[in-house]
């Protein structure tokens, strides 16, 4: 399995040291999700756990507080939300018609439901104990679109160039991609090195943008 991981690391040019990230002052909510397993396979047959569905925090013009997602997307007139980080929702702005967006290994984004993309003005992370802090975003910065297309659990050395032509400036090879998942997905999965998070390979959403 280890030599497969480290296939999967260098056809992708990642090198194998790890991001860390310095624990922020934000609201907690407990998840204890199954302990995930990472088989010798391309990509692993086990499910990570989703990051929190119900609650976010949001920073607008009445300060800082904690939401409901269901209440946020009644607010932006959507069905779900997708979330950027500032750099990449900065660069996103100058996208037209289309958006491909990246997770890792699976994504609850579906088919003709609509979307508000939304950058994250503090990251979430999870600690050791798999205690959930959340992220805050900005819903006073928003663009809507319509989901066409999803693709669950594609390994990250097959992904197809089409998708990169859609995607942030700055994901438009693999190396890239893996790059970027790494830099998203480490803080919310600690307990998993940078092999065992791209043997989880991707999920591929499409939006159209409106």
């Amino acid at each position: 399995m280890r030599a497969l991981a480290c296939a999967i690391l260098r056809a992708c040019g990642v090198k194998p040291e790890r991001n860390l990230y310095a624990a922020q002052s934000q609201a907690r909510i407990e998840i204890r999700p199954k302990q995930p397993r990472v088989r010798g396979n391309r990509v692993s047959k086990s499910q990570l756990s989703h990051s929190n569905r119900y609650h976010i925090g949001i920073v607008d013009d009445h300060g800082e507080r904690i939401v409901q997602v269901t209440d946020l997307c009644e607010r932006l007139g959507v069905d779900a939300l997708i979330r950027l980080h500032l750099p990449e929702y900065t660069s996103f702005q100058a996208l037209q018609r289309k958006y491909i967006h990246f997770n890792l290994e699976t994504t609850l984004n579906q088919v003709g439901k609509h979307y508000a993309i939304l950058p994250i003005i503090r990251s979430g992370y999870r600690t050791n104990d798999e205690t959930e802090i959340l992220p805050v975003v900005d819903p006073r910065r928003h663009r809507v679109g319509k989901c066409d297309r999803v693709i669950q659990r594609v390994p990250i050395d097959q992904v197809s160039s089409e998708f990169f032509e859609h995607s942030l400036p700055s994901i438009q090879t693999a190396k890239q991609l893996a790059t970027a998942l790494i830099e998203r997905y480490a803080p919310l999965f600690p307990q998993l090195t940078q092999d065992e998070l791209l043997l989880r390979g991707c999920a591929v959403t499409r939006i159209l943008l409106e």
